[in-house]
């Protein structure tokens, strides 16, 4: 009886591990998703700043004010872009560096890309 209560324990380990890492793989795709739309969000703001911007130099009117406007909202987008990476690369057991944003695998001490230390 003993063989089998150690195979029965080693499947419900084995489900309960396959359980969690099924888990991760869908909540890395819902924020894959999410990064996505995110970009497409960053796209079409800096395609507004642009053509706002355009016509302002065409009209010669000033659009200082419009452009700091757009310029912090975009700041935040990005923020929330990198915290999206940040989640995805602790699901992938993965080190996002700080200054190029470049995933590293979670025991490096310089990263791959830019050399910078971690």
């Amino acid at each position: 009886m003993g063989v089998f209560e150690d195979v029965i324990i080693k499947a419900r380990t084995a489900a309960d591990f396959a359980g969690r890492k099924t888990g991760e793989i869908v909540e890395i795709a819902k924020l894959r998703l999410a990064v996505s739309e995110l970009e497409g969000k960053i796209s079409r703001e800096f395609l507004e700043l642009g053509k706002k911007v355009y016509n302002a130099a065409k009209e010669r009117t000033d659009c200082t004010e419009y452009v700091n406007t757009k310029a912090e909202a975009v700041d935040k987008l990005y923020l929330e872009l990198e915290s999206l990476n940040d989640r995805i690369a602790e699901l992938k057991s993965e080190k996002r560096c700080s200054k190029c944003g470049f995933a590293n695998a979670q025991d490096a001490n310089f990263c791959q890309k830019c050399g910078t230390g971690l």
